[in-house]
């Protein structure tokens, strides 16, 4: 009979771990949403610095989408010398 619980008991402990990890799956993507939404625009300001040298493309959409990342920059001297090293990366 003890032999039954404690195998009865193990079917339950599996079976919660696997619903504490369907449970924390979900949770975990949001992390990883709020590293890499941010990362992307800061990297994406180097292909719209590209698109702004061409002669067709109107600067003005460009400068309101990174208007938070440059008042960032002009607030902290260490980020804004990265992202005019990113920026001449790729506008040559």
């Amino acid at each position: 009979m003890s032999a039954e619980l404690s195998e009865a008991e193990n079917t339950h402990s599996i079976e919660s771990a696997d619903s504490d990890l369907v449970r924390d799956r979900p949770g975990s993507l949001w992390i990883v949403w709020i590293i890499l939404v941010p990362l992307i625009y800061v990297l994406s300001i180097g292909p719209a610095a590209r698109l702004v040298a061409m002669p067709n493309i109107n600067p003005d959409y460009l400068v309101v989408i990174y208007r938070p990342l440059g008042l960032v920059a002009d607030n902290c001297p260490p980020l804004k010398s990265v992202l005019r090293w990113y920026i001449d990366l790729w506008k040559s």
